[in-house]
């Protein structure tokens, strides 16, 4: 997923100001997932661990690029509720 352009969403960005997430940390995220699931509207939801914590990416593909859609620090009960198993 390196090789395609992040854009992120303008609700992505009113979120990663509110949640204190970065560009880098959602990129880290993309690039090296511990999971990807499919959620609603054809959209995908990855987490991985940033600096011991777990960001979750909700994401969808578009014109070969990745918009991301919101993004949060999560919890491992979070990451169950969503449908998430490699957690």
């Amino acid at each position: 997923m390196s090789m395609l352009k992040v854009v992120l969403k303008s609700h992505a960005l009113i979120r990663m100001a509110e949640r204190r997430i970065t560009r880098e940390n959602v990129e880290r995220v993309l690039s090296s997932q511990v999971e990807t699931i499919d959620v609603r509207f054809g959209r995908k939801a990855a987490f991985g661990n940033v600096n011991g914590r777990d960001l979750l990416v909700v994401y969808q593909a578009r014109n070969g690029d990745i918009e991301v859609i919101t993004t949060s620090w999560i919890d491992k009960d979070g990451l169950r509720k969503y449908g998430f198993t490699r957690i």
